[in-house]
């Protein structure tokens, strides 16, 4: 390449001397060409390779029409030994592992269950002694903490708190207990109740001091037939029986007429 009218490109230099008439006189050399890569040394693509068998992987650099420069470092990717399957062997308590070029790792998980519970069922709970309770709102109580509150039952240090054994008396409060053999019970409230008695229980199973409610009450009036309109003392007579007036016919029996009696105390008929 030759310069300019008023510059000389670089690498292409002219060699010479200027006449009187300023001409330039000489030759110039041989303009730069820079050395171009031929086809069989330019790189255009890369191709990879892995293997099957081992998976090793390889680059092979290329030139534009295909032919093969050089290879690559190869690179080992252990991925034969990558786990595919999984088992376990119950005879002889074994983990065995599959890898994806066919091969088996076994190993035992004893030394990793070791001292552990083998379930947690109803039947087979888990120890409390195992639960960690710290800066919980709900505590275990420790056998210790438990002795600890039963020996404070004393006069200076009395924790105020019944047992269900504790029962009441007449000078203790206390738990209190019902039976109908006193003619007692509890409600779904939780109130005491007087239970209600047939008169037969009444007459043969309570005791004496059991509590009485109006219903036994009026089970035991009727069972003793000690009704009201029984017993009406106007309607007696020397006809009336037994069975009609029984309790009033009783007193019948023993003064007579009511008006009769009167007449023989007071001297006169009245």
């Amino acid at each position: 390449m030759a310069g300019s009218i008023n510059s000389i490109v670089s690498n292409n230099e002219l060699i010479g001397n200027l006449t009187e008439n300023n001409v330039a006189e000489g030759h110039v050399r041989t303009a730069y060409n820079p050395v171009y890569a031929v086809v069989t040394e330019a790189a255009a693509q890369v191709v990879l390779y892995i293997s099957s068998i081992d998976y090793k992987l390889y680059a092979e650099l290329k030139d534009k029409s295909g032919n093969h420069i050089a290879d690559s470092n190869v690179i080992d990717l252990p991925l034969e030994t990558m786990v595919v399957n999984g088992d376990y062997d119950s005879l002889t308590k074994e983990v065995i592992l599959t890898l994806d070029n066919g091969n088996t790792i076994r190993f035992s998980v004893a030394d990793l269950i070791s001292g552990l519970q083998s379930e947690i069922t109803s039947s087979n709970k888990l120890s409390s002694d195992l639960v960690d309770d710290t800066n919980k709102t709900h505590l275990f109580v420790s056998d210790t903490e438990k002795n600890t509150w039963n020996n404070k039952l004393d006069s200076e240090d009395l924790i105020d708190y019944v047992k269900n054994t504790d029962y009441a008396s007449s000078s203790t409060g206390g738990v209190i207990k019902t039976n109908d053999y006193y003619g007692a019970n509890i409600s779904d409230s939780g109130n005491i109740k007087a239970t209600v008695e047939p008169f037969n229980r009444y007459n043969n199973y309570i005791d004496n001091a059991a509590f009485i409610s109006k219903g036994t009450l009026e089970n035991v009036i009727a069972g003793k037939d000690l009704e009201t309109a029984n017993n009406k003392v106007v309607s007696i007579s020397s006809s009336s029986t037994d069975t009609e007036y029984p309790s009033a016919k009783c007193v019948y029996d023993l003064v007579g007429d009511i008006n009769t009696a009167l007449d023989t105390i007071n001297g006169e008929v009245i």
